[in-house]
């Protein structure tokens, strides 16, 4: 019985010290911020498609909603 009591004293004791509180809380690390992505290849191709594809949908789950632009440096073939 004194083990079971222990055990929900501890439950609650977690559950209360776990609360977010309003004073502790900093904006998102991404809020206001530009993310750039670079694609090593011309516009129009397989990768410039994904990598727009991924810079239209991933701000939406990074914390601060960020903006994502795409940028193309296509290099000289080695």
């Amino acid at each position: 019985m004194k083990s079971v009591r222990v055990f929900i004293l501890s439950c609650a004791s977690l559950f209360l010290v776990n609360q977010p509180s309003a004073w502790g809380q900093q904006e998102p690390f991404y809020q206001g911020k530009t993310l750039k992505v670079v694609v090593g290849f011309t516009s129009g191709g397989f990768y410039d498609r994904w990598s727009r594809l991924l810079a239209r949908y991933v701000p939406k789950y990074l914390p601060g909603n960020p903006e994502m632009i795409v940028q193309n440096m296509p290099g000289p073939a080695d």
